[in-house]
């Protein structure tokens, strides 16, 4: 069951996964993040990148879409909402530090359309500053339709 959770977590993640973050959203239900990561790359599912800062990413994208697909609606629901308090937390301590687009498409699949509505409409300004009008519409009409 913990080894299934933690994979599952790794699966509601967005791409590349930072460690000591998912280590932080399991932490407080006493889960051995550890070992169950050690059987996910041992199996094949994730592998360690060779970056400065070490993280964690799925062998392929067909892999965690298998993953993702496997999570049931309500478990699905209540881990991107816990991946949206971490990062919302993150964002308020460290601004900078994390990524409006992030945000959205976790407040969005947690069911949280105020805090998705928030973010994207952030992202949207962070695209015009970047200046990329057209991924700033985008954005600002995903603000509105939420």
């Amino acid at each position: 069951m913990a080894r299934s959770y933690v994979v599952h977590t790794f699966g509601c993640q967005m791409n590349e996964h930072d460690s000591e973050r998912i280590a932080g959203l399991l932490d407080a239900d006493g889960i051995d993040v550890g070992s169950s990561v050690e059987v996910a790359l041992t199996a094949g599912l994730l592998y360690e990148t060779s970056s400065v800062e070490p993280s964690l990413r799925f062998t392929h994208s067909l892999v965690q879409q298998a993953v993702y697909g496997e999570i049931p609606g309500a478990e699905r629901r209540a881990l991107h909402r816990r991946a949206l308090d971490a990062l919302t937390a993150r964002a308020e301590s460290m601004p900078g530090k994390s990524s409006p687009i992030e945000l959205t498409l976790h407040a969005a699949a947690a069911g949280d359309h105020a805090s998705a509505s928030r973010w994207a409409a952030l992202a949207g300004e962070s695209a015009l500053e970047n200046l990329a009008p057209t991924e700033a519409s985008r954005w600002f009409r995903t603000a509105l339709d939420h």
